[in-house]
């Protein structure tokens, strides 16, 4: 887990970053540096994902980006609730408070969660899954070039499917 967090683009952090940042001029105390930033997030990243471990027996490479990203989507919400005129963070209907700083990382925690209970029989049965999804390209797809380039090319598809996951998030 230390290593994989190691390797998160720092650039996640900016929101955090930010925050921090504010709170800290709001309190007349001296600023964080970004790389301070970016390890206090990976700090907590990395309990994130050890509780997860812990609770389900279970880690793989990869879980790391999705929780960062998990992290950075309800920061960044956040940071855009923020921005509105009159917007308290509370839902006009139900009166609850939809998302807070103050339970980002529980909110980060559950939402990795779930999603992972969806996401997991991919990691554990990738090579299966891998092949079935590769072998559909030229039906699917339409395109037997791609299919042909990704068959002889010798690295594992799972590295294609986690580039393309993150650029369609990026």
């Amino acid at each position: 887990i230390q290593k994989d967090v190691k390797r998160i683009d720092p650039e996640h952090s900016r929101y955090y970053h930010d925050r921090i940042n504010q709170q800290l001029r709001a309190n007349n105390l001296e600023e964080l540096y970004f790389e301070e930033a970016v390890q206090m997030r990976n700090t907590c990243l990395r309990k994130i994902l050890f509780i997860y471990a812990e609770e389900h027996g279970v880690y793989f490479q990869g879980f790391h980006e999705i929780c960062s990203y998990i992290m950075l989507a309800i920061e960044m919400d956040l940071a855009e609730r923020e921005k509105r005129p009159g917007n308290n963070g509370y839902d006009a209907d139900s009166k609850m408070r939809l998302l807070s700083y103050h339970f980002l990382y529980h909110d980060t925690f559950t939402l990795f969660e779930t999603i992972m209970g969806h996401l997991l029989k991919c990691y554990k049965e990738s090579d299966e899954i891998s092949n079935s999804i590769v072998s559909k390209i030229p039906y699917v797809a339409c395109d037997k070039k791609l299919y042909n380039l990704i068959q002889s090319i010798p690295i594992e598809h799972e590295a294609y499917c986690s580039r393309w996951i993150r650029l369609m998030m990026s």
